[in-house]
């Protein structure tokens, strides 16, 4: 069966992603959802439980694996009761002037966006498995007592990518099925960070890797509560992103991803968009242009950050300003 056709966005954060997946929502033929999905990308996510089965698996490595990685599935398949009483809390504590995470992925539920979810996740784990039984290990939360042992298959005959590609497949498959639509729009952050696992699981899968001016970013990070405070730290943190990325991008096909500007997109939304829709081999439709692609913010790091600041984030993050050519 043909793998769905994708277009995967990532970037650093704080590029810009979910401007270009805005214009993807607008396109009369593409599917995007106006969030990101995170169950492929996450800790305990497809690819971090896929790499422990290939390059990491033991007995109990393999276990305790794919048993958090399930719990994540079933995490974001629907609320619970005490996923309402968090976003409600959390609603309230924003309301003071709180800005915190109560509860990990409360507002996620996926089952009411891919309509078999549930199905493929038992199938999955159920395929995963290869060996069962009662049994204790050192590491075990009580090795007085047995427990379940479910020892899935390593990928040493590549039966767990096989295994993970038909789950993804199957839901981007079923989902665009349901939305009558003929390519997904799938924008996770970093995305780009695990682009090679990513591409060679979906075969009809492209990357647009969104950059942004490295010093607007780190102004912008300066204001999340999922990244670094402090300028310094961000820089940091930015730094060792982009050095993976770099690494990563080095592994791909350059047939299989390109790189975007938010500046670019910007200035010349038209222009840009056709490329990105050339890339990705589908057809641009002038509704994309509805979004109002015309402000970045660019140049907020002038007065964002502080001015005995300048010279040290440009000296540090040299290197990405010269690659992207920012002047």
């Amino acid at each position: 069966m043909t793998s769905p056709r994708m277009v995967l966005i990532g970037g650093a954060g704080r590029t810009g992603t979910n401007v270009l997946k805005d214009a993807f929502m607008e396109h009369p033929r593409g599917k995007a959802l106006p969030f990101e999905t995170r169950f492929t990308v996450d800790p305990d996510g497809v690819i971090h439980t896929l790499n422990s089965l290939t390059s990491c698996w033991t007995p109990f490595v393999g276990d305790l694996s794919v048993k958090r990685h399930i719990r994540l599935l079933r995490r974001v398949n629907r609320k619970s009761f005490l996923d309402r009483v968090a976003i409600l809390a959390g609603r309230l504590a924003t309301e003071i002037g709180i800005s915190k995470n109560i509860r990990a992925y409360k507002e996620w539920e996926l089952g009411k966006v891919f309509p078999n979810f549930e199905k493929n996740i038992n199938l999955l784990e159920k395929r995963l498995e290869n060996v069962r039984y009662l049994g204790s290990w050192a590491g075990g939360s009580d090795i007085r007592k047995k427990s379940l042992l479910k020892i899935p298959v390593s990928n040493s005959s590549t039966l767990a990518s096989e295994l993970f590609r038909w789950f993804l497949e199957e839901n981007y498959r079923d989902l665009l099925c349901a939305s009558g639509k003929d390519f997904l729009v799938e924008d996770n952050t970093f995305n780009s960070l695990q682009a090679k696992s990513l591409l060679d699981l979906l075969p009809g899968a492209t990357l647009i890797n969104v950059v942004r001016d490295p010093r607007d970013v780190i102004a912008s990070y300066l204001q999340q509560r999922w990244t670094p405070s402090k300028t310094v730290d961000a820089v940091r943190y930015h730094k060792e992103i982009m050095n993976r990325w770099f690494e990563v991008r080095d592994t791909l096909d350059s047939n299989r991803y390109m790189e975007l500007r938010l500046e670019d997109l910007s200035s010349d939304p038209g222009k840009y968009l056709k490329k990105v829709c050339e890339h990705a081999q589908v057809n641009f439709s002038e509704e994309m242009l509805r979004v109002n692609l015309a402000k970045s913010n660019t140049g907020r790091w002038y007065g964002d950050l502080h001015s005995s600041h300048h010279s040290w984030v440009e000296s540090e993050l040299g290197f990405i300003l010269n690659e992207y050519n920012y002047t």
